[in-house]
């Protein structure tokens, strides 16, 4: 009598889990799973971060992306794993794969993003893309990409806009291993400077009025007023270019107006040529 031995085949894999939106508390969970017979063999299992494991659901055995919406109020982050035995009896765990959180804080004018390492893949094959949305823009754009090994990151680039969102995408090395983490914002005052001399004599030094932070202050309207109160200068949208034209030396009024000023800018201006 002749007896036959096949190896078991089944496997189990635990692709990624992930938001499926920045702004979303929903987690999709995208399972992998060959050659089992019923579902009772593969489970599916959730815990905060260090704390106790608890069984959400056993998963019919084919590709599927199951969601689920843990309690963000009781804690940051959750880590998914996948269990399962096979027709030999031997078990098969997955790696942790957790939840991503980032967390933005500012301090002395600069911002520090911080985030938990995504443990699910191997760090040498993973890193994260760094995503902004600025007031004046409608998307969010990367802006950075950094090592699996990296998860902290100086931001420094904050007078590009009063309030700047951010969020991570972990990438491993295949397109179905992403990890979107939550949404995080910061908000800097990016004052306007407001110059009261300028020398347009054409030596290339301060030759225009030159408000600072300017491009913050847009749309806007630029006026300016002898000192009889007559209009002598007004542009829409203001970008520093005006030059005094051919008014004489002496003391103009300049009026600044924009939806992103509390109170117009008014105060007297020097021209010395």
């Amino acid at each position: 009598m002749w007896v036959y031995v096949y190896e078991d085949e089944a496997a189990a894999d635990l692709i990624a889990v992930s938001r499926e939106t920045p702004t979303s508390e929903r987690i999709q969970i995208q399972v992998a799973a060959q050659a089992f017979l019923d579902s009772i063999r593969l489970q599916l299992y959730r815990r905060p971060l260090g704390g106790d494991w608890a069984l959400l659901v056993g998963l019919f055995p084919i590709n599927a992306i199951p969601t689920d919406r843990p309690s963000f109020g009781s804690a940051d982050i959750f880590e998914y794993k996948i269990e399962a035995v096979n027709s030999c009896n031997d078990p098969i765990i997955t790696p942790n794969h957790p939840t991503l959180f980032l967390q933005v804080d500012t301090a002395g004018g600069a911002a520090t993003l911080r985030w938990n390492p995504y443990t699910g893949w191997d760090p040498a094959t993973t890193e994260y893309a760094i995503y902004r949305k600025l007031d004046q823009q409608g998307i969010f754009r990367e802006i950075t990409r950094l090592p699996g090994t990296t998860t902290e990151w100086e931001y420094t680039d904050t007078q590009a806009s009063f309030g700047h969102q951010f969020f991570v995408e972990a990438r491993g090395s295949t397109p179905q291993q992403r990890s979107l983490s939550n949404l995080d914002s910061a908000a800097f005052d990016n004052p306007i400077f407001v110059p009261t001399i300028f020398t347009p004599n054409g030596d290339g030094v301060n030759d225009t009025y030159a408000f600072g932070n300017i491009h913050l202050y847009q749309p806007n309207t630029f006026t300016v007023l002898n000192r009889q109160g007559k209009r002598v200068y007004e542009v829409e949208n203001y970008n520093n270019e005006w030059t005094g034209g051919n008014l004489e030396e002496g003391v103009y009024y300049i009026l600044l107006e924009s939806p992103w000023l509390g109170t117009p800018v008014r105060t007297p201006v020097s021209i010395v040529r």
